[in-house]
């Protein structure tokens, strides 16, 4: 199969079919529910199972033995990228995550039946899966602690945390950190707090873990940071469409917003600031691909030193397109009514989650990521 021309099918694919689905309008339901109570569900539940399941969306990195497509983080991404720039709020790439989590520790062919059950549940019938993280670091727990097999703690900031039926998180322990697997029949012992945040396209939970059993998946601290990296990775794609998507929704704008008699697309400085964004978004996309190749041809050095780096890439460019997205729609930016507050909360949540960008570059800078670029260069 050739990956490339199937990577942009499935690109296509998921662009037309989140094009027949309203997602701002899902967003905005969300939002202006949120003033008042029961608000609704932070997903269309019907729109999820014909993107994780009738397009295969959520088995794009399982692999073919398990029910999924087997085509790599490279697919992953852009299928991530689209869902991104129509801020899809459902969980493709929280179970993208867990996902790629799962297919990295059963490389080799070893998967344990916990393993290869979870990933057949996200392949074959559209679980919702998720990865709990650092929340504002690039090392360390999550906020929970395992002993033996039981699970202990609180995960907090959990992306699409109150929906989830299953759960991987990376756990402290006496000897540092283990990714740990919780199953839909320990996930039933969690207590699950919804959290209020600014941004109405992603919902997060903290989730109260009280000796829910768990399978230890890994205690390589290796592995662990594999597994983050591609987190991270995953991420910054969904960041990088994000930011593509107000772009092309100010464009738009630009084209058809007379003031003075004039369209103000033909304004020479406005253009200009487009441009940049363009450009940053490109650099952007270069390093998230750099990233995803290097983790489908199993080159972890190279992965580890660009997967922060495309990650702090992408949370700076979503800011700058978001900004730009406000700015450029003069006074009507600026309104509830108007979905630029979508963008630009998005940018702002997702740039804090998992690490800031001066986190996320000193923690490259540590991995000698300047070794690529200079590769005389020495610590």
């Amino acid at each position: 199969m050739d990956l490339e021309l199937s990577t942009d099918e499935i690109r296509r694919g998921i662009r037309d079919y989140l094009a027949d689905h309203d997602c701002l309008a899902d967003v905005r339901s969300v939002a202006d529910a949120g003033q008042s109570a029961p608000a609704p569900p932070p997903f269309d539940r019907a729109v999820w199972r014909g993107l994780a399941q009738g397009l295969g969306a959520a088995g794009l990195i399982v692999p073919e033995e398990c029910g999924g497509l087997g085509l790599g983080l490279r697919a992953a991404v852009g299928a991530l990228f689209e869902s991104g720039h129509e801020l899809y709020p459902g969980p493709l790439r929280t179970t993208a995550s867990a996902t790629a989590a799962l297919a990295a520790v059963s490389d080799g062919g070893s998967a344990s039946p916990a393993v290869t059950d979870a990933l057949r549940a996200i392949a074959t019938v559209g679980a919702v899966a998720t990865l709990a993280v650092p929340a504002a670091d690039v090392q360390g727990g999550c906020g929970v602690t395992v002993d033996g097999a039981l699970l202990r703690g609180t995960a907090r900031a959990v992306p699409h945390g109150a929906s989830a039926d299953i759960l991987l998180a990376v756990a402290g322990t006496p000897a540092g950190t283990a990714l740990v697997l919780v199953r839909p029949a320990g996930l039933e012992l969690a207590v699950r707090r919804p959290r209020e945040g600014i941004d109405f396209a992603t919902a997060y939970a903290d989730l109260v873990l009280d000796d829910v059993p768990v399978t230890v998946l890994s205690a390589d601290p290796g592995q662990v940071s594999h597994v983050l990296d591609l987190a991270q990775l995953l991420t910054a794609a969904e960041q990088v469409g994000a930011a593509a998507g107000a772009l092309d929704r100010t464009l738009d704008y630009l084209k058809i917003r007379e003031q003075f008699g004039q369209v103000i697309g033909g304004y020479q400085a406005l253009q200009h600031r487009c441009a940049d964004v363009a450009v940053h978004i490109e650099a952007a996309a270069a390093l998230v691909g750099l990233a995803a190749a290097a983790a489908d041809s199993g080159d972890t050095e190279t992965l580890a030193a660009v997967a922060l780096l495309a990650r702090a890439a992408a949370s700076e460019v979503s800011l700058f397109a978001a900004d730009t997205m406000v700015q450029l729609h003069g006074g009507i930016g600026f309104t509830w009514e108007h979905d630029t507050h979508f963008f630009f909360r998005r940018a702002r949540s997702t740039a804090a989650w998992f690490g800031t960008v001066p986190q996320l570059r000193l923690e490259a800078a540590r991995r000698s990521c300047l070794a690529l670029i200079t590769p005389d260069l020495r610590d």
